[in-house]
């Protein structure tokens, strides 16, 4: 099994539910909620959208992936399905 198979599979774990568009928007609110350090503020603040549309984006997170990103193992495996579904699927301009 090559490596880009292992993590094709393994980010097909996390994003198993999802369509590209909602996984590219995942990836983007999580690389923003990790450099935030998980703070709704700056986060809102970082996006230009208010505290409670944040929660939002989180508890759709959840309910379409099943990962809280606000428990430090599933921001994790998130943030690092994100990096190599962008590495296995790279943005054509």
């Amino acid at each position: 099994c090559s490596e880009k198979g292992r993590l094709r599979a393994d980010v097909g774990i996390v994003f198993k539910d999802c369509e590209h568009r909602e996984i590219e928007d995942i990836i983007d609110f999580i690389n923003i909620y990790y450099i935030s350090n998980g703070s709704i503020n700056a986060i809102a603040s970082e996006l230009f959208i208010h505290k409670n549309t944040v929660q939002y984006k989180i508890n759709k997170i959840i309910s379409r992936t099943g990962l809280d990103p606000r428990i430090m193992s599933n921001l994790t495996s998130l943030y690092l399905a994100g990096l190599w579904y962008r590495n296995i699927y790279p943005e054509k301009d």
